[in-house]
């Protein structure tokens, strides 16, 4: 699941949280947030995000509008939704799920990207991961559907304070509005045991008096057709066969290939100096715990079939400002992986939005992506090489 190291800063000025005796349970209050979720059918709201990513001393916010809606046709989720972050210069990027498609809707450009809709949920999408961060139904599910006797309820006047206890490794809490019930922070913390650190996330929300009035522009294509998009239709979805020879561009394929990556020293790469041999890229950030998983099987499979000439390689596109103290984490595991970065906008002109990712290029320049996780890699690679 796409997830991004974050240590967020109180940016609301909340009643102190000092507990004071409360006439409600736990229970009562779950009850109320269960009818609420009924009411508030139809949703429109923004959402700010402010993080520090691994060995990053400074704070970057991220600023989204969310719209949903509650439609049981929509055989994934049970609803559709449409979620935008603005980004520098007036630009913005906006994933739009309903129930026919997926889209990417670039307005730098007024491309939309048409996609298959998924079968299964892919969690480790940057999808997956603003879904369950920015929507109310999927931030109040721990809490609803998880054991009342590991939540504890902090009353501050003006607001609840649900926080959920899953062991020791984490912890969640909510941050509710009393008169409606509506969340105005989510907070949640992971302990990575493995590699040491502590993935944090905050979230604020915040509401207009219309926050129930959808715009015109949710869930429609006609709308943006009208303002001069074009609609791009991408053949690829997570239900495409295990290996797919087309998927990049041309442009896409040469920017891959010569794009100079740099090593944790400063030294710089292009992929294309591995040729001739195979390289099998893997794309990933360092607060990704599906990412890091993965590192140590790939780093045996780097290792195994190097006398067949296959070149395993990570790419970060999300760590550069903090490279080294991400590779010295990584390597005092043992993973002697090379370890490569690049600018965020990399994999954004790539389109590549779901973590890790896997690519193997053959030595003339053809690229597969391979679905799915190692045991998707272990087999290709297997197939590739063991009848050499």
């Amino acid at each position: 699941m796409r997830v991004i190291f974050l240590v967020f800063l109180w940016s609301l000025k909340l009643t102190s949280v000092a507990q004071v005796k409360s006439s409600v349970t736990v229970h009562e209050i779950l009850d109320e947030l269960k009818n609420a979720i009924d009411i508030y059918k139809h949703r429109n709201y923004k959402c700010q995000m402010l993080f520090k990513e691994v060995g990053v001393e400074t704070f970057e916010e991220r600023k989204f509008l969310v719209s949903y809606k509650s439609n049981n046709n929509n055989p994934l989720y049970g609803y559709d939704f449409q979620i935008t972050e603005l980004l520098e210069g007036g630009d913005s990027l906006t994933i739009m799920v309903t129930e026919r498609a997926l889209y990417y809707i670039f307005n730098r450009n007024k491309i939309i990207s048409h996609l298959a809709l998924p079968t299964v949920v892919d969690l480790g999408s940057t999808i997956e991961y603003l879904r369950y961060a920015l929507i109310f139904d999927e931030v109040f599910k721990p809490f609803i559907n998880g054991n009342f006797e590991n939540i504890t309820l902090l009353d501050s006047l003006d607001h609840y304070h649900l926080i959920l206890k899953k062991g020791e490794l984490v912890t969640q809490e909510i941050v509710l509005v009393k008169n409606l019930l509506l969340p105005l922070k989510y907070f949640e913390a992971i302990r990575d045991p493995n590699f040491n650190f502590t993935q944090k996330t905050e979230i604020n929300f915040s509401f207009e008096e219309n926050f129930n009035v959808l715009p015109e522009s949710v869930f429609s294509t006609d709308y943006y057709l009208s303002k001069g998009y074009k609609i791009n239709h991408v053949h690829s979805s997570v239900d495409a066969p295990l290996t797919d020879n087309q998927v990049f561009s041309e442009e896409q394929q040469h920017l891959l290939l010569s794009y100079p990556l740099i090593f944790a020293n400063g030294d710089t790469i292009r992929i294309q100096d591995y040729f001739p041999n195979y390289v099998l890229l893997d794309f990933w950030f360092a607060s990704c715990r599906p990412c890091l998983n993965a590192l140590p099987e790939l780093n045996d499979l780097n290792e195994s079939y190097a006398k067949y000439g296959l070149k395993i390689i990570g790419v970060n596109c999300l760590d550069m400002a903090s490279r080294a103290n991400v590779v010295e984490m990584i390597q005092k595991q043992n993973i002697l992986l090379p370890l490569l970065f690049g600018p965020r906008n990399l994999t954004e002109t790539l389109g590549i939005t779901t973590y890790p990712s896997y690519y193997l290029i053959s030595p003339n320049g053809q690229i597969e992506l391979i679905h799915g996780g190692t045991e998707a890699v272990s087999k290709i690679i297997e197939e590739r090489f063991n009848d050499r």
